[in-house]
């Protein structure tokens, strides 16, 4: 049996100690780093130098904070 392929996906801004956390969790419950996908609107805390220190999946670096948009899939 093949395994699951999947992605996670987040968005943030000038959370660096919430992203990490976030982070950290899901490296502790088993999600491999490449599998990582993150979205950063701009921020100006660090988070974007502690992105960049991570081996991610993904980085996208948007230029303006384009916000992050809630949708139902119900």
């Amino acid at each position: 049996m093949n395994p699951t392929k999947y992605s996670l996906t987040f968005a943030c801004y000038n959370s660096v100690e919430y992203t990490k956390k976030c982070i950290e969790s899901m490296i502790a419950h088993g999600t491999p780093l490449d599998r990582l996908v993150v979205v950063d609107n701009q921020s100006t805390d660090g988070t974007r130098d502690y992105l960049s220190s991570l081996p991610l999946g993904a980085r996208i670096f948007n230029q303006h904070n384009l916000g992050c948009e809630l949708t139902n899939f119900d």
